[in-house]
């Protein structure tokens, strides 16, 4: 299989330069495309190759984004709250819930939502639903808290 690939190779590349701009990113394109045909059994036509090299690329490009996003954010909200106590608004925001979801949020934390939700039988909607709550009040109070250094 790799071998009928591999004689197509410069049409590969050729199409990872287009899609993504640059030639060292279009190799490592074409050398992860051949990575996930290497255990494919069944034939496939030249079409299927192109949409390969395109996801592996839409993939890439969306874990950059999320990458520069989280990068940026954390960058910009620990320069401007350094002074903030987190640790008192995360306590305070896990005492306005009922006692029942205070647990849920601290061993969903601890274990994962979806381990939490094996081991407990708690549906991992509902984890899920309690879990937005606390972020909505814990939010309120960093917002609260940030208001209050700025003064």
């Amino acid at each position: 299989m790799i071998k009928e690939l591999s004689k197509y190779h410069d049409q590969w590349i050729n199409y990872a330069t287009k899609i993504c701009g640059n030639h060292q990113d279009a190799q490592d394109l074409v050398h992860d495309m051949y990575l996930k045909m290497y255990d494919i059994d069944k034939e496939v036509n030249h079409s299927y190759i192109y949409c390969v090299i395109k996801n592996l690329f839409l993939d890439q490009y969306r874990k950059n984004k999320v990458k520069e996003k989280t990068v940026f954010y954390q960058e910009e909200y620990t320069e401007q709250n350094e002074e903030i106590d987190f640790t008192a608004a995360y306590e305070d925001s896990l005492k306005e819930l009922k006692s029942y979801k205070q647990l849920i949020v601290n061993f969903s934390t601890k274990d994962g939502v979806n381990n939490f939700a094996r081991q407990s039988g708690i549906s991992r909607a509902t984890i899920i639903r309690i879990r937005n709550e606390f972020k909505t009040i814990l939010c309120q109070k960093v917002k609260d808290l940030e208001i209050q250094s700025q003064n």
